[in-house]
């Protein structure tokens, strides 16, 4: 529900640089952003409670346009406006519906992408998911689906699976899950490898290029590193040393 990238906040890192900001993003951004927003709004109305809070900062959130995340941006204003007004604590409208899932198999085919993500996680849970079931539901066109079935097939375990997952990689569009395929081969690295993992330095997704600075720092003597960046506007400039070398070497 946080603006999860881009989160801007004064200058953090070891050296001073004057008037400078710092960057940051990702759920553990965006969790501390609703974590400080919630307790802000419960501790000026204290006969608030979770329900409708949670049901005004969902519903008067910014929907995110063109991005493929379902949650909308907390908009605190709207939120708060609408407490003001009078979203009533008790009324059932301000209870967001629950799911009960009585079949996780039949729930796979359900229109609804929630119900479809919690019937997957619940069969991963129980251990009741096969590993071809888990590749089925990459072709799901929810990201939250994707990514629960990325993280629960963990890394590929043949040469296949690992060409899938660079293949997955390259088409994922949703940053959360790209980052989550390229940790996946992150887990058995190969020093022959280095010219699919160059490129990714410019991903805008910090886990994908995490992941890139973490494969070159496997093989420090062979290959240059990558100096990792929150700001989005130097990804490209830190990245450049780095293709440039790739380029050298394949010229």
């Amino acid at each position: 529900m946080a603006p999860r990238v881009f989160l801007t906040l004064p200058f953090c890192e070891s050296h001073e640089e004057g008037d400078g900001v710092s960057y940051y993003w990702g759920t553990s951004g965006a969790s501390a952003l609703v974590t400080g927003v919630a307790a802000y709004l419960l501790s000026k109305y204290p006969s608030l409670d979770a329900n409708t809070l949670r049901y005004a900062l969902t519903t008067y959130g910014d929907p995110l346009h063109g991005y493929e995340n379902p949650a909308p941006r907390i908009n605190v204003h709207k939120a708060e406006s609408a407490i003001v007004a009078g979203v009533k604590m008790n009324d059932s409208r301000t209870r967001l519906p629950s799911l009960n899932i009585k079949d996780a198999t039949a729930s796979l085919q359900s229109r609804d992408e929630m119900e479809r993500a919690v019937a997957l996680s619940t069969l991963v849970r129980n251990q009741l998911c096969s590993r071809e079931l888990l590749w089925q539901c990459l072709n799901d066109p929810s990201p939250v689906v994707r990514k629960i079935a990325v993280s629960a097939l963990e890394k590929p375990l043949n040469e296949q699976e690992r060409d899938i997952f660079w293949e997955r990689l390259e088409k994922e569009a949703e940053g959360g899950v790209r980052g989550l395929f390229a940790y996946g081969l992150l887990q058995d690295v190969r020093d022959n490898e280095c010219a699919k993992w160059i490129p990714w330095s410019t991903d805008i997704n910090w886990s994908v290029r995490w992941c890139v600075s973490e494969y070159l720092a496997s093989f420090p003597d062979s290959y240059p590193q990558l100096e990792m960046t929150y700001d989005p506007d130097s990804i490209i400039s830190t990245a450049a040393p780095l293709i440039q070398w790739l380029k050298d070497k394949r010229s």
